[in-house]
């Protein structure tokens, strides 16, 4: 399945499920912020708005398969491990800053995320998918580099210490 760019795609709405499916493609449609639904122990991506598909690449932009199969290279990073963590523990991840590589080379680009990976239950509270929840921070993270790195020459400068 193909997603559309600029809707929100779902491959399989779980019963009860449909009004809160569609209060959150109500909400994220079209956020900058990133989300996705994931079911099953396969993480199979159910919905996904455009700020995720822009993120991990429009060309990778397809629903109803395993998150794996969409970004093989998470699975390396330690990202698949975590959502097979929430998924069998039921407690939800939050991370900070997390650095990510998405894509391949020579495509490959270097990205940072705040995210939090979410179980998603059933009316009975048994997990039966993931929802993601990121917001990409690599430009704040690369303005304090910077900023750090600019400090650091002011220093020097104030030293009179030999620049680089």
């Amino acid at each position: 399945m193909t997603a559309v760019p600029g809707e929100l795609p779902t491959a399989a709405d779980p019963a009860g499920a449909g009004q809160a499916a569609e209060d959150l493609r109500t909400l994220f449609g079209q956020s900058i912020a990133v989300f996705a639904s994931l079911a099953g122990p396969e993480h199979l991506v159910e919905a996904a708005n455009p700020a995720f598909f822009a993120a991990i690449g429009e060309q990778r932009a397809r629903t109803g398969v395993p998150l794996v199969d969409v970004m093989p290279e998470l699975a390396a990073q330690g990202f698949v491990a975590l959502l097979d963590e929430v998924y069998r523990t039921g407690e939800p991840y939050t991370g900070r800053d997390a650095r990510v590589v998405l894509g391949t080379e020579p495509h490959a680009r270097e990205a940072y995320f705040d995210f939090t990976y979410e179980p998603r239950r059933d009316a009975d509270g048994a997990v039966f998918g993931i929802r993601v929840i990121g917001v990409e921070t690599t430009q704040v993270k690369q303005a304090q580099r910077l900023m750090a790195e600019h400090r650091a020459m002011l220093e020097q400068i104030a030293r009179q210490a030999p620049l680089a």
